[in-house]
């Protein structure tokens, strides 16, 4: 593992850089608000990308590592140190194959880098619990914007819902699934926002172990990007 030098607004973006043997892809893997990189639904995450071949870029945002309460300033921070390891990770890419995950509002970003950059191209996003009604709207603004029912972006989503989880929103979600002909989901019944089995921690590493069983097969089921 090593450090990358990407730069945001003159300041470094922290971030953690796993290189494989024989890179198939790339990936970027961002957090939640208050859901850091090495908790254990995104350190499992990078792990299950790593195996899969993926060179595996991690950023946590400046706000969070520095103590500040999260705000519409620190989310648009956030969001110019995603675009930043984003563009850094794309100019150095071994592989067509390019990933993006995220938690939370990592999802938000996620989708907002999918629709900024990779409008045509083949992608894969990785969304863990994430904000439904938020991506609803983005998706929505984006369908105004191209007078266009339909995205049909070439895009495959594989998405972690959990049935304890104040962010879910199923009717907001079924829109979000319109816009994508593949969507894998995982459904964790009762467990809530943080990826925390309401049964306990044996039934939270259970739920996780499921979640990268899936992921792992998911992934090798994928295209190879042109």
């Amino acid at each position: 593992m090593r450090t990358l030098p990407i730069q945001s607004q003159d300041r470094p973006v922290r971030n953690v850089f796993q290189e494989a043997d024989d890179a198939q892809g790339s990936a970027l893997v961002l957090p939640g608000a208050y859901y850091c990189s090495q908790a254990p639904g995104l350190y499992y995450t990078r792990e299950v990308l790593y195996r899969a071949g993926c060179d595996v870029l991690t950023v946590d945002y400046g706000y969070f590592l520095a103590g500040e309460p999260f705000s519409e300033a620190s989310r648009r921070d956030a969001l110019g140190e995603a675009e930043a390891a984003y563009h850094y990770l794309s100019a150095n890419a071994r592989a067509p194959r390019t990933i993006i995950a995220g938690k939370s509002l990592g999802s938000m970003l996620a989708l907002d880098i999918a629709l900024r950059y990779r409008r045509g191209v083949p992608t894969e996003l990785v969304l863990l619990t994430p904000i439904e009604n938020r991506l609803a709207a983005m998706l929505a603004v984006r369908r105004e914007g191209d007078g266009s029912a339909d995205l049909a972006e070439p895009w495959s989503v594989f998405a972690v819902r959990c049935g304890a989880d104040d962010a879910r929103d199923d009717a907001a979600w079924s829109n979000v699934r319109s816009a994508f002909m593949d969507v894998e989901e995982v459904s964790l019944d009762l467990t809530t926002h943080g990826l925390d089995a309401l049964d306990g921690p044996v039934a939270s590493l259970q739920g996780l172990a499921t979640v990268c069983q899936r992921l792992a097969s998911w992934l090798a089921r994928q295209k190879p990007h042109p």
